[in-house]
């Protein structure tokens, strides 16, 4: 800032002045995830997308995407839109103020897990920005597809013998 005058000025170095102001970035992430499915069987496969907006004022840099997968879930397969991904963390480097990139994470029920519900968390991360999370459920049921096949061992057998039958039942899933 300067300031000047008509009139003669005694002190003119004490005319003008600077002020430094720091300048912190600040960012405000949003996170919406979604599952394929409400519900999936027990050892079947359901899709998550994650997708991570940033509403500024400032860049976000360094934002990693995590999905932390519940048990009784395993990566089947991860993709990302503008990121590089290691298991279910991906990076996305810089993220330009109103920009929007896309996780999409592939997970197979176990045919194990039993019914009931299955919570799915994911979150964001920037050094410029306060940790946002979006968890979603998912009903897991069950449904296994019984098959039996019986066989007499030795047919044809005489009035009085005993029959003796081999019996095998098969669970073709995908619980």
């Amino acid at each position: 800032a300067n300031v000047t005058a008509a009139t003669s000025d005694p002190s003119p170095a004490n005319n003008s002045d600077t002020a430094d102001t720091s300048i912190i970035a600040k960012t405000t992430l949003v996170i919406d995830k979604q599952a394929s499915a409400a519900s999936v069987n027990a050892g079947e496969f359901v899709t998550y997308t994650i997708t991570i907006t940033n509403n500024g004022p400032s860049a976000a840099t360094s934002v990693d995407v995590k999905d932390q997968l519940p048990a009784g879930l395993s990566l089947a397969s991860v993709v990302a839109e503008g990121g590089t991904c290691a298991g279910a963390i991906c990076q996305f480097g810089s993220l330009p103020v109103g920009a929007s990139r896309t996780m999409t994470v592939v997970a197979q029920v176990s045919s194990a897990q039993a019914a009931g519900v299955v919570t799915n968390t994911a979150a964001a991360f920037s050094p410029n920005a306060p940790t946002v999370t979006d968890t979603v459920t998912t009903t897991v049921t069950t449904a296994a597809n019984l098959r039996v096949t019986k066989v007499a061992l030795n047919s044809p057998v005489n009035a009085g013998e005993v029959i003796f039958y081999q019996v095998v039942v098969s669970n073709d899933g995908p619980s």
